[in-house]
């Protein structure tokens, strides 16, 4: 069992780039070296740095503040500096991360403080999670719950849900990452963790290998179906995912800002099922085809589902039309779109379609990820906007189901369900004499 204050110390020594300095003949100020030390043993708290590289993306100019994190490239010496490479590649080649494989990437950069109560403790090595997936640090879950809401589209002409319509063979946009295919979409496959505290083994360096299963080849590939149509799109400086141009940066910001304060709003005020939909939108996000599509139903049933004995598709889907079927042409394509959907659940929860790489389930994927995430936007506006309208008081606050019963009515049952609820006494349904009570007057 190795002396933990000689081994804290020694870090000290090393990750304060003293020895290096010494190993140099730099001066250095005894005072400046004293008062570190002592800030070190003496610290409540660290700081962790999350740089999360994002595959298949491009930005124009940067860095993109996006409220709570950023999105940003580094320079090959700003990365030497923010890693601390040049003291890990001396003293922890373990810890060393090669900037090479890193530095053409755009970055979500968040921080997370974290209490360190006891630094004499007989804690060695600073224990956080650092692997991709769905299982993400706080500060680095946090910014891809904005971001994956964005309309990630490789073709801006598709909209909010794709087509069924048989003989239109609908575009599904894939990309080939390793040897196999993927959603169209961008992917942050690991994050990379880098603490300030000066006195524990710094961590290990994450796989970085993942980082190489790119687009391989410039050929389109295509796989043409029955009902759909999967290929490949790249735009002309080889990222799926350009925004390039000052106008779509603008417009991407200020859309993650709006999410972030609007998820906040949605927290405030107790509605909890919002997160709940959250996390099952980010499990669809980073899962492949089969196991992102039952995710993405499970969002919608968690937005605006509801426990009952027999006709919860039905009532789902009323919900879901009513929703996003602002017109009736797109009422009548919705119920199909609906209907097959379920029908596909049914099959692969049962047995009989299998979580494969059938094209189908990319189909199907994309179709349930669009329709999931048109519904929880939908649903964080209209919280918010109600939100914005109501006391502070947490009694008058609507209950998921009461927001839903609205939902439920049609827009006749609405006005006149309105008008009757300003008309009712304020004790309703507790009313013991109707005669002597008092009658409210419409506003």
């Amino acid at each position: 069992m190795p002396d933990v204050l000689a081994v804290k110390i020694g870090n000290y020594l090393r990750l304060s780039g003293l020895y290096q300095q010494v190993f140099a003949g730099n001066d250095w100020a005894q005072s400046e070296v004293h008062s570190g030390y002592e800030n070190a043993f003496t610290a409540k708290t660290y700081t962790i740095t999350y740089l999360a590289p994002i595959q298949f993306i491009e930005f124009g100019a940067g860095p993109l503040d996006c409220g709570a994190f950023l999105v940003r490239r580094f320079s090959d010496e700003e990365l030497q500096n923010v890693l601390r490479n040049p003291v890990k590649r001396v003293f922890y080649p373990d810890a060393y991360i090669d900037s090479e494989k890193i530095k053409d990437y755009w970055f979500i950069s968040g921080q997370e403080t974290v209490p360190l109560e006891n630094p004499l403790s007989g804690d060695l090595r600073i224990v956080f999670h650092t692997s991709g997936g769905p299982h993400y640090p706080r500060a680095v879950t946090a910014a891809i719950n904005n971001l994956m809401l964005y309309n990630w589209q490789a073709d801006p002409s598709v909209g909010l849900f794709t087509s069924r319509r048989r003989r239109e063979a609908p575009e599904v946009h894939l990309l080939p990452v390793g040897n196999q295919l993927v959603l169209a979409r961008p992917r942050i496959p690991v994050v990379i963790s880098v603490s300030d505290n000066l006195i524990q083994y710094p961590l290990e360096s994450p796989d970085l290998s993942v980082l190489g299963l790119e687009v391989a080849g410039d050929s389109p590939i295509q796989h043409e179906g029955k009902f759909h149509k999967l290929l490949l799109t790249k735009d002309e400086e080889g990222s799926p995912f350009s925004l390039s141009k000052v106008q779509n940066t603008v417009e991407f910001t200020a859309f993650v800002k709006q999410i972030s304060t609007m998820l906040a709003e949605a927290d405030a005020r107790g509605w909890n099922f919002v997160n709940t939909a959250l996390q099952f939108l980010l499990e669809a996000f980073t899962s492949d085809a089969a196991e992102g599509f039952l995710w993405s139903i499970t969002a919608i049933e968690a937005l605006v589902g509801e426990r009952v004995n027999s006709g919860i598709s039905k009532l789902l889907r009323n919900r879901v039309l009513a929703i996003l079927g602002s017109t009736p042409e797109k009422v009548k394509e919705l119920k199909r779109l609906f209907d097959d959907l379920y029908d596909f659940r049914s099959r692969l929860v049962h047995g009989s379609r299998s979580l494969d790489r059938n094209p189908a389930n990319f189909l199907h994927a994309k179709e349930a990820w669009d329709m999931a995430r048109g519904i929880f936007l939908w649903m964080l506006g209209y919280l918010s906007y109600t939100s914005q309208l109501l006391p502070k008081e947490a009694d008058q606050i609507p209950r998921r189901e009461d927001l839903l019963k609205v939902l439920d009515m049609n827009a006749e049952s609405r006005r006149h369900t309105a008008t009757l609820l300003q008309l009712l006494p304020g004790a309703f349904p507790n009313i013991t004499d109707w005669f002597t009570a008092e009658p409210r007057q419409v506003k």
